[in-house]
């Protein structure tokens, strides 16, 4: 009894203290749903999301049937012991080394598939980082220019308020003038019959005449030039709507990107906790790995089994073995569990989605928020499904050890209630 409780003691040490309830909601919001529906630029990293919880769905129920094909009642790691006689006949150490190697692969190709699955969440969630990155910068750089027309509207506004000032300055000026020429011109006849005796009186009409029509050709440019920047303020304030439009389209691409998957950096924080959990599996299929070397080699001694202890041995490391692979099985449960109810489902149910064929914007909004009800409720339910099939595992310790425990360690236990 007392390897029972050394093992059950490990695994839960290693293990038990860990809460998956958050790690595993990631799953239900990580396929991006409003991804695929609103914006082509992002739809393939809707698919990519798809695709991977597909892979990932195929590689841990491979995870979970080959770890229970290794621990369970009468399985491989089983078998093998019961072929693990000294002086037994050739023909038993031969089925004993295709056992073995079937044992050797299984554990392999378990620990090749964790690493495959977290291999391909990583490339997910760095490609979701990029694409957000890529909007932050692009929504940035547009900020800028809309920055740069706003100011050289600005100065082009100033340097148009101030040739109106001059204008209307210069206006007021050729008034005044227009009005002398104008009280001038009713004896323009008598100047023109005395221009000879009153010469200076000519030279002053004529100087105001020359100064009036100098004045209606300046007026003339600059109203010109007023026409000119008034039709440059108007390309400015084009290029500055067409920019804000660009910048709020280029905004709410990224708004849609952090709300469609509750925020960006929320969604890097559960895959980073998520990746946490497989590097837990990753963990404990490389002790089973490493262990197996040991284990194996053991095993295909036979002559070994001569000596109780090397014997005694094999069935320690046999049943420590069969131990973690079980618990890799029932976590491997609790993921599949979540990917079957939740996970593809949904990924199912976008693929049938499309909202670029829906009529009007209030449609396209209502099957948004029902999709982000629907999100927030698979939250809810994936977060309690995992805390009630976690507990029910962290409970379920001293079972799993129990049940992967040769008979000897039982009995130890029994004779050692006895005793006492």
């Amino acid at each position: 009894m007392a390897s029972v409780v050394h093992v059950q003691n490990a695994i839960k040490r290693d293990y038990a203290i860990q809460d998956w309830r958050s790690s595993l909601r990631a799953g239900p919001d990580c396929p991006g749903l409003s991804y695929h529906t609103l914006y082509a630029n992002v739809s393939d990293i809707a698919h990519l999301g798809m695709d991977m919880f597909r892979f990932t769905s195929g590689m841990m129920a491979e995870v979970a049937s080959l770890a229970g094909m290794l621990s369970e009642r009468g399985g491989i790691i089983e078998t093998m012991l019961r072929f693990c006689e000294p002086n037994q006949s050739a023909r038993r150490d031969r089925h004993l080394k295709r056992i073995i190697n079937v044992s050797r692969t299984s554990v392999t190709t378990c620990n090749l598939n964790i690493e495959a699955i977290r291999t391909r969440f990583e490339d997910w969630s760095s490609k979701t980082k990029r694409l957000f990155l890529a909007l932050e910068e692009m929504n940035a750089k547009k900020a800028k220019e809309t920055e740069s027309v706003q100011n050289e509207l600005h100065k082009n506004e100033t340097n148009k308020k101030l040739q109106e000032e001059a204008r209307a300055q210069e206006q007021r000026r050729l008034e005044e003038h227009r009005a002398r020429i104008e009280a001038v011109k009713p004896k323009k006849e008598w100047y023109d019959d005395n221009a000879i005796t009153l010469g200076l009186v000519w030279l002053h009409y004529a100087s105001l005449r020359d100064e009036l029509c100098k004045w209606e050709d300046e007026c003339a440019k600059r109203e010109t030039s007023i026409k000119e920047m008034t039709a440059e303020a108007e390309r400015l304030q084009a290029a500055l709507l067409r920019l804000s439009s660009e910048k709020s389209s280029i905004a709410e691409v990224v708004e849609v990107v952090c709300q469609s998957l509750m925020y960006a950096s929320e969604l890097q924080r559960r895959v980073e906790t998520f990746m946490d959990f497989l590097s837990q599996i990753a963990l404990l299929m490389k002790y089973i790995v490493a262990a197996g070397e040991t284990f194996h080699d053991t095993a295909a001694d036979t002559d070994g089994m001569l000596d109780p202890q090397i014997k005694e041995d094999l069935q320690c490391r046999a049943f420590e073995m069969k131990a973690r692979l079980a618990f890799a099985a029932r976590v491997s449960e609790i993921y599949m569990a979540v990917s079957t109810r939740y996970i593809m489902p949904e990924i199912d149910r976008v693929n049938c989605l499309r909202l670029h064929d829906t009529g009007s914007h209030d449609e396209i909004n209502q099957k948004l928020e029902e999709l982000t009800q629907r999100r927030r409720q698979i939250q809810t339910e994936t977060g309690q499904l995992v805390s009630t099939m976690h507990e029910d595992l962290k409970k379920d310790l001293t079972c799993i050890a129990e049940t992967c425990a040769p008979p000897s360690k039982l009995g130890e236990g029994e004779a050692g209630d006895h005793a006492s």
